[in-house]
Formats: structure tokens, sequence, C-alpha cells
């Protein structure tokens, strides 16, 4: 289809939605974002970008060079292309009124702070294309881009220091045990092992080691 084919296309199904009702502005705003994300495929194409993946925005890793389609918070349909540093879900949608989405952050540079980065955002089913980044920049997460569970993390992490983690069953949730220390929950024993604690770990494709956790001489 040519780009004033879909041109039209986009015209036509406007035509069926309006904008004074909440819910019609949400329909509009789907509208808009799968417009702007054709659009952006095809931009891709046009620059003959090398597109490595396309990855689920709940999977994907930070670190990763992406493009990916949303809106900002003014709703307007918005691509940004970059260094994925941070993302959360958002309860509720812009403005509290709509479906849930995922905020996500991305920036010209992997070490950004996530307050200093660029927020889109995305229903939970959008997928994230992953590029190559260009020239001269720093490469972003290996492939397969996706991001490793906090559980497995924190084993990895374990077996790196020399401090095997033991799982032990128990409802509603397994406790983790390390070395002598009392069994505890899993967001306790990514605090102790894992740099950066939990909250700074979600969204890592592999684990980074507390770099002040080591074996005890024994």
């Amino acid at each position: 289809m040519t780009t004033d084919g879909l041109d039209a296309l986009w015209a036509t199904l406007g035509e069926a939605v309006t904008t004074p009702a909440p819910r019609q502005r949400s329909a509009r705003a789907r509208l808009d974002a799968l417009s702007a994300s054709v659009a952006q495929q095809l931009s891709l194409l046009d620059e003959n970008r090398v597109v490595t993946s396309w990855v689920p925005v709940t999977d994907i890793a930070w670190g990763s060079y992406v493009s990916v389609t949303g809106v900002g918070a003014d709703w307007k349909p918005l691509t940004v292309t970059g260094y994925l540093v941070h993302d959360h879900p958002w309860r509720g949608g812009i403005g509290g009124a709509g479906a849930d989405l995922v905020a996500l952050y991305v920036a010209d540079r992997p070490d950004t702070d996530m307050f200093n980065a660029v927020i889109v955002y995305a229903e939970p089913a959008t997928t994230v294309t992953v590029l190559e980044p260009p020239p001269g920049m720093p490469p972003g997460t290996p492939a397969p881009f996706t991001r490793m569970p906090i559980e497995e993390q924190v084993t990895v992490a374990g077996h790196l220091l020399g401090l095997p983690v033991t799982v032990i069953p128990a409802e509603p949730n397994p406790i983790y045990q390390v070395a002598d220390h009392p069994p505890t929950a899993l967001s306790r024993i990514a605090e102790y092992l894992l740099d950066g604690g939990f909250a700074r770990s979600l969204g890592r494709a592999h684990p980074v080691p507390h770099p002040n956790r080591t074996r005890r001489p024994s």
C-alpha cells in the first residue's frame, strides 16, 4: 500500500471517531497510535535502519536500543528512538481514566538517569522494535534483548559471588536463603545480592552482583 493509500485509510477510519466523550477520545488516540506505528515502520524501511528484533514491551530489557510508538502525556502519538533506561506499569492510563499502560523511559545514552529521559506510554500488547545503535554510539543490550526474571538473577548472582542461594518452597511465595543469613523474601535477597537492589534490577537482561558481597572466609 502506498503512503497516499495509508492516508486515505486513516481519513476513512477517522470519520467514525469523534472526541467529546473520554471513551471516544481513547478510540481516537488508539487510531492515531496505529497510524504512527505504521508510519514508523515505513520510516525505518526508508532509512534502511537495521532492525534486529521485535520484543513485547513487557519483556524488553533495559539498555536495549529501541524504537517504540505510543502516546505522550498529552495523548498525542509519539515515537521515540534510543536506549530504554527504565519502565514501569502506569495504572489507569493517562489521567487515570483509561486502560493500564506501560511507561517507557528512552534516552540517547544507556547510562542516562530515568528522570532525564523521554517518556512514552504504550499499551501492554505493544511490540518494541530493537535496532542497531548508530555508528559511534554505545552498544545496546545484546540478544535476545529480554529481561531475566528476578528469581533467576538472584540465583546467578549468588553463584557468581560464591554465595549459593537456597529456594525454600512456601505459601504464598517461596522464600530464599543465602549463606548463614535467615530465610527471607525475594525482594530482600535481591537487595543483598544485586547491585542496585530489587527495583533497579527488574529490567536487566543479566544480573549485576553487588560489589560488596563475597563469601565469608571459613
